[in-house]
């Protein structure tokens, strides 16, 4: 018996020749070409980065709103609806050009105030404001400040032309000449007022007095320049300008007098007079005359807080502010 192992192993390429059985496969015909072309290499789509490399998924981009007008329409979801008259309908819907010739008026009457401009144009912008949030009472409020601005300018520039205004100053400055003259006269031996001589035990008062009218003249020369310079200047208010000089020469005697209680300026205000020196008032008294003088409302306030408290007398209106005599 032969050596299966000696014997030739079949070969595939045998099948070929005849020499080995055939093969048990079957070759398929071939397929039909077809006319499809793959797609170019550029509209392919990317692959996918993985989840950790992954950049963030971009947010949809908002457009902004387009700006809106200089006034736009009232928005009904915050305003609050009222019911309005004609009348009102037709004011309300006239009040964006009220505003805007408001700020032509501003340009053309106060080109030489800055500062009164600047305040009349943010007035106008909080108007606006008030005005596209739906809040109509506001918006009329700052826009009549504003008409009511321009008005007083208009009125206190032709006022502060007038005569009575250099009677002003020439009154003012007399007062200022007097109550220097009174400071003066207290240091010179012998002093006389008009010729009348004068005993020595009267220059600790007259020295208040002195003073008081001084912080007068201040004051009311300060409170008048301020208001010609802001353009606020009212004629209603001269005869407290007037006034005001002779209410600080009296405020320094009141003083005086609280000083003799030793209320003030510890009872010192009066020193034994001696022969050979010239008395001299203590320097407190006459700086609290001088301040009393420029700022006499504050002293006035004073005062009646003093005696309501001393009465127990109660005030009508505790929120209401103490009346000034001048404009600020």
């Amino acid at each position: 018996m032969a050596d299966p192992l000696s014997k030739p192993r079949p070969r595939p390429v045998d099948a070929l020749f005849g020499d080995a059985p055939g093969p048990t496969y079957i070759v398929e015909a071939p397929q039909t070409v077809t006319t499809v072309t793959p797609p170019p290499i550029d509209a392919r789509p990317a692959p996918a980065p993985t989840a950790s490399f992954a950049p963030p998924a971009p947010t949809p981009a908002t457009s902004a709103p387009p700006p809106e007008s200089f006034f736009a329409p009232i928005h009904t979801a915050t305003a609050t609806r009222v019911a309005l008259t004609p009348a009102e309908e037709k004011f309300f819907a006239e009040l964006p050009a009220a505003i805007r010739q408001l700020y032509d008026d501003i340009e053309s009457q106060l080109s030489e105030s800055p500062s009164v401009a600047m305040e009349c144009m943010r007035m106008l912008r909080q108007a606006r404001e008030a005005y596209q949030a739906g809040e109509l009472a506001t918006a009329e409020f700052f826009a009549e400040n504003v008409r009511a601005r321009l008005q007083t300018s208009t009125r206190s520039s032709g006022a502060a032309r007038r005569p009575v205004v250099l009677m002003l100053w020439a009154w003012l400055l007399g007062m200022l000449a007097v109550g220097i003259y009174a400071v003066a006269i207290t240091f010179i031996a012998n002093l006389t007022l008009f010729g009348i001589l004068i005993n020595p035990i009267f220059t600790v008062p007259l020295r208040a007095i002195g003073w008081g009218a001084i912080g007068g003249v201040i004051g009311a020369l300060y409170a008048l320049l301020r208001a010609v310079q802001r353009r606020e200047y009212d004629p209603a208010f001269n005869m407290g300008y007037f006034g005001k000089p002779v209410l600080g020469g009296l405020m320094g005697a009141m003083l005086f007098l609280l000083s003799q209680a030793g209320i003030l300026a510890g009872g010192g205000a009066s020193p034994e007079v001696k022969p050979d020196e010239i008395p001299v008032g203590p320097v407190l008294l006459n700086l609290f005359a001088a301040l009393a003088g420029f700022k006499q409302e504050y002293v006035f306030e004073f005062f009646d807080n003093l005696l309501r408290s001393i009465f127990r007398l109660e005030r009508t209106a505790r929120n209401t502010p103490a009346p000034r005599d001048l404009p600020e």
